[in-house]
């Protein structure tokens, strides 16, 4: 029984583990589309003479890639098509197609989001949410830039332009739903309106475009209007929302609302009220904002979406998201008699046509948001809440006192704490439990973030949100064109290896990584699901062991088996051994020490194929004979597309992609480690079983 138990606990904790890499490789997502926008692939698809254009094809328009880097579009482009962007046709010369999501990628489309995309990543603002909840400042913004968001703007003139642009291609598309047969009704019989907050005057234009006797008015700040000139029944005005609104039959609030707080939103609300005539004239305020609705949608992906949303403006502005009933307090205070709520528009409320233009702007804004997800790990790690909630006397906690318990929480702060919550059960690292006390309870992917838990990922996740390893990843289209290896040469000058040879700092936080997934591998390695591949053996040695982690596991499980981690210089410092675990500094390429068994666990990864059999032919060289019990233990991945779990598949993909820009080395099929065994001399392996995402294998001499 307590094998069979044991059992269950290393299958629970594999599939936590599997599930873990999905949330520490986020971080990948949006530069992979950055990257995609950078080299113009949504746009050359869009005009291809074909709706599938081939690889061959899609490599040779690409402008300014360098030839040696025109393996990793293939491997770019799965990512994407992963994210949705595209489809795979590999029965047309491995030809893509845009989908409905990447449309929205393209330059010349009326409604692309690629300005609000490049807007919303460019400054990292999520970072400072850990700072922000410790000091009195209103919003992260202002912790991360020293101002507000406006006057960011209006001091900015290039933060401007970008914030201008993105506004205005997010009023593409909803202008193209405005004036649509069944949301015309909405501006029908009205003679003026006034689009307040309109910025550069898309959606005026749109519906002054649309409806020639209705006289349109964009009204917004100076910096913002500039010297931009009206049209026949279109004019701008320079003006401020707070002191007055010209008078109109109508006035559009598109995305102004979910920027101020409820006292603001109220006063402005007035503001429009004194400027358009009663109800029985026709008088109306029209806006286009998100109702936060949790149960009022079977898209979960939508509802997390503007779970993100509520979270980034409550950070950028000091504002919120609301429900139907917060809606209604605000038209209620502002004097308002009604309200009326037509349909969806994705994210925004208004009525519905383009169904699937709608389906895929919601789609579209879970990748744009994407980046948010690991900050809010971040900011969870730093803030200490998932080592409170492991601490905790009782499984559940309540929300009260979770806050209680937080460190150095400024008392102004309090309510962001189950937003921030909120994203995070979306994410799946905890429980929530309403009718206790809006309680809290870790998930097993959640404990895997816990400090010094035993098989913990924490230090690989800050690893990946290191700004080394982010500044790689951004730096993947300026790769794409130039000579050097890797896209962490491009952004930091030198290899990843010499990277940590000469940064400190860096180094420890890798080789802490590497200590904490090794953690974790120790504990499935002596299970008894695994213990047997060390059955029989006397002497074994952990190649590139790092810290020793898993040697020390199984030296200290296996006691008459002599075990020897052989790391850098560097790495292995001044460490001691005991017992039957020692520590050697040297280069695995130059020797390695004789033993029955080696061990490499994640380490041919970091390798090309030259190199890889370089190495095993120095392990081959280093063990006993097959009929001595002599073999190589790897651990690593095997990359297989067809796995029935599509988010393992693609936190391979996205390993694979790590591997190609960091190391110029890859994960690899079956069919290529077969490839590396046998031109290393080894007579046969055996696959032991999976591990998550990686796999154990045998292989003979």
């Amino acid at each position: 029984m307590a094998n069979k138990k044991n059992n269950m606990y290393a299958n629970e904790l594999i599939e936590a583990e599997a599930l873990s890499w999905d949330y520490i490789l986020t971080y990948l997502r949006p530069p992979c589309i950055r990257c995609a926008i950078q080299l113009g692939i949504p746009d050359i698809l869009h005009k291809s003479a074909h709706p599938i254009m081939s690889l061959s094809d899609l490599i040779a328009a690409l402008p300014n890639v360098n030839p040696s880097k025109t393996t990793f579009i293939p491997i770019l482009m799965r990512v994407l098509v992963d994210l949705g962007l595209f489809n795979y046709h590999p029965q047309q010369g491995d030809g893509y197609s845009l989908t409905s999501v990447g449309r929205l990628f393209v330059e010349s489309d009326p409604s692309n989001k690629r300005s609000i995309f490049t807007f919303l990543i460019q400054f990292e603002i999520v970072d400072s949410m850990s700072d922000w909840l410790r000091n009195d400042l209103p919003t992260a913004f202002e912790t991360a830039h020293g101002k507000s968001i406006w006057d960011y703007c209006s001091g900015e003139s290039e933060y401007s332009g970008v914030f201008n642009d993105a506004m205005a291609s997010d009023s593409k598309l909803i202008s193209n739903l405005l004036i649509s047969d069944c949301c015309s009704g909405v501006f029908e019989g009205l003679t003026s309106l006034v689009d307040v907050g309109g910025g550069t005057g898309t959606v005026a234009m749109a519906i002054a475009g649309a409806f020639p006797s209705l006289k349109c008015t964009v009204l917004d700040l100076p910096h913002a209007i500039g010297d931009r000139k009206g049209t026949q029944n279109l004019e701008f005005v320079a003006g401020n929302m707070f002191d007055k609104i010209p008078h109109a039959n109508a006035i559009l609030l598109k995305w102004i609302l979910h920027d101020w707080n409820d006292e603001d939103c109220v006063k402005i609300l007035k503001k429009c009220k004194e400027s358009i005539p009663s109800k029985e004239n026709g008088g109306k305020v029209i806006i286009i904002d998100i109702v936060m609705e949790d149960n009022c949608s079977n898209n979960e992906q939508l509802v997390q979406s503007q779970h993100l949303m509520d979270l980034l403006v409550r950070i950028t502005y000091d504002s919120k998201e609301r429900s139907n009933k917060e809606w209604e307090k605000l038209f209620l205070d502002a004097g308002f008699s009604g309200y009326k709520i037509i349909t969806s528009l994705g994210l925004s409320n208004n009525n519905i046509c383009a169904y699937e233009l709608i389906e895929a702007e919601a789609q579209s804004w879970d990748y744009i948001l994407s980046y948010l997800r690991p900050s809010c790990i971040k900011c969870a790690i730093q803030l200490g809440i998932p080592d409170i909630l492991h601490k905790n006397a009782d499984p559940i906690m309540s929300l009260s006192d979770l806050i209680a318990a937080l460190p150095n929480l400024n008392p102004s702060k309090t309510t962001f704490i189950p937003i921030l919550m909120r994203v995070l059960v979306d994410f799946g690292l905890f429980n929530y439990h309403q009718q206790q006390g809006d309680g809290y309870s870790l998930t097993t992917v959640g404990r895997l973030l816990v400090e010094n838990h035993h098989f913990g990922n924490r230090s690989f996740f800050l690893f990946a949100q290191h700004p080394v390893v982010l500044n790689t990843a951004a730096s993947v289209g300026d790769w794409l064109k130039d000579d050097l290896r890797t896209a962490f040469e491009t952004a930091d000058g030198k290899s990843h290896w010499d990277y940590c040879g000469a940064d400190p700092e860096f180094n420890g936080v890798f080789n802490d990584a590497m200590a904490g997934d090794s953690r974790l591998m120790s504990n499935l390695l002596i299970s008894d699901c695994c213990a047997g591949v060390f059955e029989g053996l006397t002497s074994l040695v952990d190649i590139g062991g790092g810290t020793g982690a898993v040697a020390m596991a199984i030296a200290g499980a296996f006691p008459s088996l002599k075990c020897i981690v052989l790391d850098l210089p560097h790495v292995i410092a001044d460490r001691k051994g005991s017992g039957n675990l020692e520590f050697v500094a040297g280069s695995m390429f130059d020797k390695i020490p004789h033993a029955n068994a080696i061990l490499l666990k994640w380490i041919l990864h970091n390798w090309d194929d030259e190199d890889c059999v370089k190495l095993l032919k120095k392990c081959k060289e280093s063990i006993s004979s097959r009929e001595n019990g002599g073999k190589v233990i790897i651990i690593d991945m095997i990359m297989e597309d067809n796995y029935n779990n599509k988010q393992l598949v693609q936190s391979q993909h996205l390993m694979d992609l790590i591997m190609r820009i960091t190391y110029a080395s890859k994960e690899r099929t079956e069919k290529e480690w077969e490839k590396l065994f046998l031109e290393a001399g080894f007579s046969g392996y055996k696959i032991i079983t999976s591990l998550g995402l990686r796999s154990l294998i045998e292989i003979y001499p």
